[in-house]
């Protein structure tokens, strides 16, 4: 007689777990680390974390952090890390091998596309200027535009996957007792002082396919009509060789800062 009862418990708590329908907004959520959210809709799922929004807020949240009877359900959703970590990264970049901690290079998923908005028309130029005062022009770079909703969890997702290995790497690259060191340890540093700012760079490659974009010409002008309604983000990002060294670029302008659509430059003035 009991033989029926305990199955018909553990049927109950299947089909309970299966229950948890992560595609509708969760009226209240209790999180492990004590926080409880009200109306949390999930966006997007990364590896390492979720990117959610909810009444007062937005940002990413753990899955080690969500009640236990969401895990299975969470699970299915959760993308498996790419088995190369650092196949973005190009090869130059990954020398001298190092034991850092891994970079997650499994792709960011898109968020869904927002209402589509007026058309308008951004113009402008990517330039920078050195200590000298040269102005260098800087041409095929892809000047892209984000809703800024959107670029903020990509960020908050970028940042979270490479915080371990930069901090580690920036204790190489940055240490307090640089003139103490040998002359090995020297070298080491400065060799992962420029893997570690190359891969800074690189690490942008994980963003998704943004939702306009346009290259700069030779003069470094570029133009391009979209309908991203405010606020967005134009986001770029360029390197320049010089000798042996190589300069790294990177910009993201919100649209509050942009007082001419016509005449937006990406010089020194607003680099991230």
């Amino acid at each position: 007689m009991k033989t029926p009862r305990l199955f018909l418990v553990f049927a109950l708590a299947v089909v309970a777990s299966a229950g948890v329908d992560l595609s509708k907004s969760i009226p209240s959520l209790a999180l492990k680390d004590g926080r409880t959210l009200e109306n949390v809709t999930l966006v997007s799922y990364g590896s390492k974390a979720v990117m959610a929004k909810w009444d007062g807020g937005r940002g990413t949240l753990a899955y080690e952090l969500f009640p236990e009877d969401y895990a299975p359900a969470l699970a299915s959703n959760r993308p498996v890390p790419s088995p190369t970590p650092s196949a973005n990264v190009p090869a130059t970049v990954r020398k001298p091998a190092d034991a850092f901690p891994p970079l997650d290079t499994s792709p960011i998923a898109p968020l869904p596309a927002e209402a589509v908005g007026a058309a308008q028309s951004l113009s402008g130029q990517c330039f920078v200027v050195t200590k000298g005062g040269q102005n260098f022009k800087l041409g095929l770079v892809e000047v892209c535009i984000y809703p800024k909703e959107h670029f903020d969890q990509y960020l908050a997702e970028i940042e979270l996957r490479t915080k371990a290995r930069f901090d580690a790497m920036r204790l190489v690259a940055l240490p307090k007792d640089f003139r103490s060191l040998s002359l090995d340890q020297m070298k080491r540093s400065t060799s992962v002082s420029k893997q570690w700012m190359a891969e800074v760079h690189a690490r942008w490659s994980l963003l998704p396919p943004p939702t306009t974009t346009a290259k700069t010409d030779a003069d470094g002008r570029f133009a391009l009509t979209h309908s991203v309604a405010p606020p967005f983000v134009v986001f770029a990002r360029a390197m320049r060789t010089v000798g042996d060294n190589t300069e790294h670029y990177v910009w993201s302008v919100g649209s509050d800062k942009i007082p001419n659509p016509a005449q937006l430059f990406l010089s020194n003035d607003n680099m991230r």
